[in-house]
């Protein structure tokens, strides 16, 4: 049996709790998570069966890896104790345990539970160029009965501003982004009706909250916030070479900046920085030439900073309104025709017996969720699977998405209090974000869990021991610097650093690590 450190213990013993891992590059992460499963079926108290741990993965590899690696320390367990018979019993189960990719495992929710939604039972997994192909044939044929019913409220000032010349390609287009952002979504429906709302703008008030504008005065203030940042380090340099002319320019700069970013309202805020002049700087003959340029090169650098964060913004309230009403209906039609799409789609593919592979998380959070008025509530089913799995482990959570996020939650049971999921991952290895992986779930936990024993428990394996110090140092050294809250979903700071676990001999001076680019 390996020795394990503190934090490596205390994550192979929690009990009775949700568990959040944050498990950095070597810290023996699934050295542990093997023997997490092993300490649950070895329970003194409350042993349990190997089939009772639902064990996700997120490749077909690292499940046939995990099942290995648990068979191994099981029967490395029992030549320790030939006469227990629950670790006997165990080396048989570990065969028909559910350790899997999500896919798998929603695949057998399907299999064994297709009566529910009226699925035939000979059904089969698309191939990529069927589904494309199909998908191409169902939206003709879907537009084909659009026009010719035109029975879709605006749909003459909709197709007039998504199509050119008579090419239907560009709002083929937007249907299938549509189309795709709902599918990557738990509840597809529910995504395009929400979707409505989007333009649905009455006044200023409602104007401002709406999340799009929302996120485009959060990105300026942001830009706005770096201008500053960049005219305080001019107004410093100016100030260490004596340049008094620039420094007062660039000081009043700074506080007409920010009299903008304190302003009431968002809409106030913009209206501000439209209006924003900038100070007169004078300089004199005797200032560092070499260094009136180089302040010069700063106040052009926070000025574009400003000038890019408005370019392609107008919130005139008034002019936005009355765009958005228009958009509002053109939005209300291609949500309409997209809606129609994906039920001729749905349809289509039942008459072919087809399945995609997200179809198989869908149609399993269908047999596990019903919908009762805006809630969805766990189905009988969901409930069955909550009797016989006592222990939800999910690997590389980092890379989850909101779906499988849906799909683990229908069956863990938090709501009644049962806190049985076990998540381990390391946001600073997310790598997934074009198959739509949502590192932020992990992020939301990481930042509501706590350290202390409690039902909601986070545990931070931050040792290393593959590599040396050297090469810790080093590379944290690189990602303090380049990896933020803004970019990477992370703030590398002491508590995400890499800190060695394992001692190697002694290193020569002459053993530095070397950033080679190529």
């Amino acid at each position: 049996m390996p020795e394990f450190n503190e934090k490596q213990t205390q994550v192979i013993e929690s009990r009775d709790a949700n568990l959040l891992v944050s498990a950095a590059a070597g810290s023996g992460k699934t050295t542990v998570l093997v023997h997490r499963i092993l300490g649950r079926i070895m329970d003194p108290v409350n042993p349990v069966n190997i089939d009772e741990i639902l064990v996700l993965t997120f490749t077909i590899a690292a499940a046939g890896e995990m099942r290995d690696r648990i068979a191994n320390a099981i029967r490395e367990e029992i030549a320790r104790q030939p006469d227990n018979e629950h670790l006997k019993k165990q080396s048989l189960l570990i065969y028909n345990a559910q350790i899997s990719t999500i896919d798998s495992f929603a695949l057998s929710i399907l299999k064994n539970n297709f009566t529910e939604i009226g699925l035939e039972p000979g059904f089969r997994p698309a191939l990529d160029n069927e589904i494309v192909l199909l998908k191409e044939e169902v939206l003709d044929r879907t537009l084909e009965e659009v026009f010719a019913n035109k029975d879709i409220d605006y749909l003459d000032e909709t197709v007039r501003r998504f199509t050119r010349k008579a090419n239907l390609d560009l709002l083929k287009s937007v249907i299938t982004d549509l189309y795709e952002n709902a599918e990557n979504s738990p509840f597809v429906m529910d995504y395009l009706e929400d979707r409505r709302k989007d333009y649905q703008v009455s006044g200023v008030e409602e104007f401002e909250s709406n999340p799009l504008y929302a996120e485009a005065v959060s990105d300026c203030m942001k830009m706005l916030d770096s201008a500053i940042s960049i005219a305080g380090k001019g107004e410093e340099y100016a100030l260490d070479h004596e340049i008094t002319g620039y420094a007062g320019a660039i000081s009043k700069d700074i506080e007409s900046m920010k009299a903008c970013a304190a302003a009431d309202s968002a809409y106030e805020r913009i209206k501000a920085l439209r209006e924003l002049t900038f100070a007169r700087a004078s300089g004199t003959k005797a200032d560092d030439k070499d260094a009136v340029d180089e302040i010069k090169k700063m106040r052009d650098s926070y000025k574009k900073l400003i000038n890019d964060s408005l370019s392609g913004i107008d919130f005139d309230a008034e002019t936005e309104i009355a765009h958005s009403k228009i958009n509002n209906k053109c939005i209300n039609c291609l949500i309409s025709i997209t809606e129609r799409f994906v039920r001729n789609l749905d349809e289509e593919k039942r008459r072919r017996g087809l399945i995609t592979f997200s179809d198989m998380e869908h149609l399993s959070l269908q047999i596990l969720l019903n919908k009762e008025g805006d809630r969805y509530v766990p189905s009988s089913i969901a409930r069955e699977y909550r009797e016989v799995y006592k222990e939800i482990m999910v690997d590389e959570y980092q890379d989850s998405n909101y779906i499988q996020e849906a799909l683990i939650g229908a069956i863990s049971g938090e709501e009644e209090l049962k806190f049985d999921r076990f998540m381990v991952g390391d946001i600073k290895q997310s790598i997934y974000r074009f198959r739509m992986a949502r590192p932020e779930l992990f992020m939301e936990k990481y930042n509501l869990y706590t350290t202390d024993d409690s039902e909601h428990q986070r545990i931070d394996l931050h040792k290393n021991f593959r590599s040396r110090t050297q090469v810790l140092d080093f590379t944290n050294d690189i990602f303090y610097k380049i990896m933020s809250a803004d970019l990477g979903n992370v703030q590398y700071d002491d508590d995400a650093a890499l800190y060695p676990g394992a001692g190697y001999p002694e290193a020569d001076d002459d053993m530095k690590p070397e950033l080679l680019l190529v």
